[in-house]
């Protein structure tokens, strides 16, 4: 917030004429300069410099607040210009590009550091402020390839894969295997013919996953896998299909 409120300055300072804002911008600056907690610069998670959004939270390296951040020091320092703002912004940045890897969980942001996996709301304004920072340093760069990747994580349905087995013996346990995509509720169906034989419900995070199935006779099965995911609110699916013979 106190980056972003000094960029705003700075774009009022040039629209409106008024350089007195450029001179409280300035002054807000000494936060991002003083260790915490009487600032907001510390030590990040990765060795490098990380602006804190809490400064009384010195292990709370929140994603989308160090972007934020970052892109108020960037604009400022080009609109007033200023030196200062840019030397912050330029210490600061190569942890921040650091850490961006660190915010993925493979079909879906973190939060924080090592925290919390994002809501759908901060989910987008992580993706948001990544692309701003991609816009300002290089549309190459890890911040514009890691936004493409989370939208694409909000749009892109589950998707279910059957890895067997093709066969297993009768009436002792089996694993019905699979790969999903993305964390969703994912239904079993297993008919014999046009009967129902078999139905399970569960919840399963990325990765290979399986459901324990005994069937009761001999003879070929039908599978049937569909996944809804949990994250968007859309709810997107998939489905998979596949065949187990019993003897």
């Amino acid at each position: 917030a106190q980056a972003t409120a000094i960029s705003a300055l700075g774009r009022a300072a040039k629209l409106l004429g008024r350089p007195d804002y450029n001179v409280t911008a300035q002054a807000a600056l000494g936060a991002f300069e003083a260790r915490r907690p009487v600032g907001v610069s510390t030590t990040g998670p990765l060795g490098g410099v990380h602006y804190l959004q809490y400064s009384f939270a010195p292990r709370l390296f929140i994603f989308n607040a160090f972007m934020h951040a970052l892109v108020g020091l960037h604009d400022f320092g080009r609109l007033a210009p200023d030196s200062r703002a840019t030397r912050l912004f330029a210490q600061a940045e190569p942890e921040a590009r650091n850490e961006v890897a660190h915010s993925d969980v493979g079909d879906w942001s973190r939060y924080s550091f090592r925290g919390r996996e994002s809501t759908q709301v901060y989910h987008e304004l992580l993706r948001e402020v990544l692309q701003g920072m991609g816009r300002r340093v290089g549309l190459t760069s890890i911040y514009c390839t890691t936004a493409i990747r989370y939208r694409g994580y909000q749009t892109q349905p589950p998707t279910l894969t059957f890895n067997g087995p093709q066969e297993t013996a009768g009436k002792r346990p089996a694993r019905v295997r699979f790969t999903l995509s993305k964390l969703s509720v994912v239904e079993l169906k297993i008919y014999k013919g046009d009967r129902l034989a078999h139905r399970m419900l569960a919840t399963f995070r990325r990765g290979s996953r399986s459901f324990a199935w005994r069937p009761k006779s001999t003879g070929r099965y039908a599978i049937r896998i569909g996944a809804k995911e949990l994250r968007t609110g859309r709810s997107l699916r998939g489905r998979a299909t596949g065949a187990i013979v019993v003897k």
